[in-house]
This record gives C-alpha cells, sequence and structure tokens, in this order.
C-alpha cells in the first residue's frame, strides 16, 4: 500500500512540512530476504545491494517492472539467494512470505539437481490456491520421448507463477519436499534456491493515479501458455494464441521445444522467433518481458528493431512504437546466446490484450525471413 512520511526541516528559525507518498509501482520485485525460512535453508552468493530505483510519479523514468539497478546481472538475483538441500533425512524445508496483490512470480534457478515444491497460497478473504511444481530441468525431446540430460542451470526463473487471484492479502507457504519417486537423477537428494519474488498488482489493478505513467489498468499475457501447435493453424482461420517459428526451416513439432526450458517462460535460441497479431493496438503502452538465459548479452528484435538484454532479471521493455498498422509483432532471437520471454503486457487501454495467429500471418513472416537483405534469415 501506500506510504507517507512526514519530513520537518528547521533552519534559520523557520519550519518547513512537507509529505511525502511513497507508493508501490503496479508490479513490484522483492528480494528473497522478502521470505521467512525455516533453520534449514542457507544463504549463498553474495548480495551486491539492494537499492532498487525510486522514481517520482508522473516522470516516466523507466517503465513499470524495469529497473537499471538490475542491469548487468547475470547469475543470482542482485547476487544472493536462499537454498535447501532436502534427503531422506531432511525431507522437507519451508519458506513463507505475505503479499497484497492479484498474484506472484517465484523465481529460481533450475537445473538438474532441482526438485518439487508445493506452494499454498491461503486469502483472507477464503480463496486457497495451491499449486505443485517440478522445477527439476534436464530433459532432450528425442526421437519422440523426453531423456534425461545434464543442460546446466538457468538462472532467475518464474518456476512458479499464479496470478489472475481476486485483490487481497495472501499468506504464501514453499514447501520443498524429499520423495524417492520425485527424484530424478537418483542421488537421493535434490536442492531448491528462492531468488525472488514478482508481485501484481498491490494497489489493485484500478488504482488511477499510475496513468500519469502511461502504467494503468496493466494487463499481462503469458507467451508461453499462448503457444499454439501446428494443428490450430488450419487454411484460412485464425485463432487465438502464438507461433513459434524455428528459423533452421527444419520440419518440426512444438513438443520439440518445450525441452528448451522449464514452466512459464518461452525460449528462443539463436535464429527462431515467435510471431502474433494484436486483437487491438489501443494501449498506452505496449510492453515485453523477456532477459537472458546465459552470461553473455543479447539481442532481440521486434519486427526488425533491436533490443539489447543484459540482465537475467526478467524486465519489460516497449514495443508500441515497433508494431505497424497491421498489428503483426514478431520477434527473433538475434543474438547468440538463448534468450527467455515471460509475457506480453498492455497499460492504459480499454480494450482485452488479446493475440491471434494464421496461416496466412505466418506466411508473411516466414517468406521476410527468406528474404535476403532482411537480417531475418
Amino acid at each position: 500500500g501506500a506510504e507517507s512520511v512526514v519530513l520537518t526541516i528547521h533552519y534559520s528559525g523557520s519550519t518547513v512540512t512537507k509529505q511525502i507518498r511513497i507508493l508501490p509501482a503496479s508490479v513490484v520485485y522483492y528480494e528473497d530476504s522478502f521470505a521467512t525460512y525455516d533453520s534449514s535453508w542457507s544463504g549463498t552468493g553474495t548480495l551486491a545491494g539492494t537499492a532498487q530505483t525510486a522514481e517520482k510519479l508522473g516522470a516516466k523514468q523507466n517503465l513499470y517492472g524495469y529497473d537499471p539497478a538490475y542491469t548487468p546481472g547475470t547469475g543470482f538475483s542482485m547476487g544472493s539467494a536462499h537454498t535447501v538441500t532436502v534427503n531422506t533425512a531432511n525431507d522437507s524445508a519451508t519458506a513463507s512470505f505475505s503479499f497484497k496483490g492479484t498474484g506472484f512470480d517465484l523465481i529460481s534457478r533450475t537445473d538438474s539437481d532441482s526438485g518439487v515444491i508445493f506452494i499454498e497460497a491461503m486469502g483472507t478473504r477464503g480463496t486457497t490456491k495451491r499449486l505443485i511444481v517440478d522445477n527439476y530441468y534436464g530433459y532432450d525431446f528425442v526421437n519422440g520421448a523426453f531423456v534425461t540430460a545434464d543442460k546446466g542451470s538457468i538462472e532467475q526463473v518464474p518456476v512458479a507463477k499464479l496470478v489472475g487471484l481476486p485483490y487481497d492479502t495472501y499468506d504464501v507457504t514453499v514447501t520443498v519436499v524429499y520423495h524417492q519417486k520425485l527424484d530424478h537423477t537418483g542421488d537421493s537428494s535434490y536442492s531448491f534456491w528462492l531468488d525472488g519474488i514478482r508481485v501484481y498488482d498491490p494497489m489493485g489493478s484500478s488504482y488511477s493515479a499510475y496513468a500519469s505513467d502511461s502504467e494503468a489498468a496493466p494487463q499481462y499475457v503469458e507467451l508461453r501458455k499462448s503457444l499454439l501447435n501446428a494443428a490450430a493453424l488450419t487454411s484460412g482461420a485464425v485463432v487465438q494464441g502464438t507461433t513459434f517459428i524455428d528459423g533452421k526451416g527444419e520440419t518440426a513439432v512444438l513438443a520439440d521445444y518445450e525441452s528448451y526450458g522449464p514452466n512459464n517462460e518461452v525460449y528462443l535460441s539463436k535464429g527462431q522467433s515467435i510471431t502474433f497479431t494484436l486483437g487491438s493496438v489501443d494501449f498506452a503502452d505496449i510492453q515485453l518481458g523477456a532477459s537472458l538465459t546465459g552470461s553473455a548479452a543479447s539481442t532481440i528484435t521486434v519486427n526488425g528493431t533491436t533490443i539489447r538484454l543484459d540482465s537475467a532479471t526478467n524486465l519489460y521493455y516497449s514495443i508500441k512504437n515497433a508494431i505497424g498498422t497491421d498489428k503483426v509483432v514478431t520477434i527473433t532471437n538475434t543474438g547468440d546466446g538463448m534468450v527467455a520471454l515471460t509475457n506480453l503486457k498492455a497499460t492504459g487501454g480499454t480494450a482485452t490484450l488479446n493475440l491471434y495467429s494464421s496461416q496466412a500471418a505466418v506466411g508473411k513472416v516466414l517468406a521476410a525471413m527468406q528474404t535476403p537483405g532482411t537480417g531475418n534469415q
């Protein structure tokens, strides 16, 4: 909620009193210190600092969801996280936090040493949500089947997403539980890292003061959930969703790419794209959530406009000016490393944020990618 600080200044026999109001943005990122942990957990890494950027309402220095304090940055968010390892002797550990809003992302590292977590969010008005997340990342899709493989780690992943909840105060418990049947590697233990927590709508989605920053009434579409399979794109049909384009020109199905990463992000290797058409662009701003998965800075293009990524933290970038009158959006990884895309965000509009795809629209994108000189081959 909003906080007020009264500042009284005495000088040269005079007194001046001012009131300072402090507001949370429409989406707020908290570090791992936001949670409370049982004795099984320990800190890991070195905290680089917790000084996030404060800005004057109406000055519009940065997007809500973009903080220069996190750039550049790879590894753990702000350099540190809390971690726990569970096994047969120590088979459970809990972390808890409370928030006010409409949902949250739980940010973690994910790799082949990760395991299963259970999440429960209980609101004060009776809403209870439970989620089971397998945080393991170590699959390849080979000959129509998933096989385990050590694929390294990806940092700052929104491994759990509970959004669209009724606006309320929620108490959240995260439980890491060991069980032999949940152990992918058979080494009798697995770990979990709690790196950060992103809270949505702490002041409520209708809070009008955000309009001065063109950030009122934010809407989000999770791009991974919007991905279509090839069968949905029948001739002449326009369907709701997003199309994945493999820039290598090989015959593929969506399942081939599910192993690129876990949970709630779309992962693009160099030359790969997603494309969709917006139902409306009548918004104050349209933004894209994107981040690195590796340690080297990379680039993506949105309809040919380049965005440089230099942070593993999921940050938002304005793409509205890159969208033409046809309302088509094509996002391509033009860098050498893999990148992650989370949400499309629209603010300050009355229309619903809808994404559509069709064979005709995808055909135009493929034709452009194959045309010499476009930079999108």
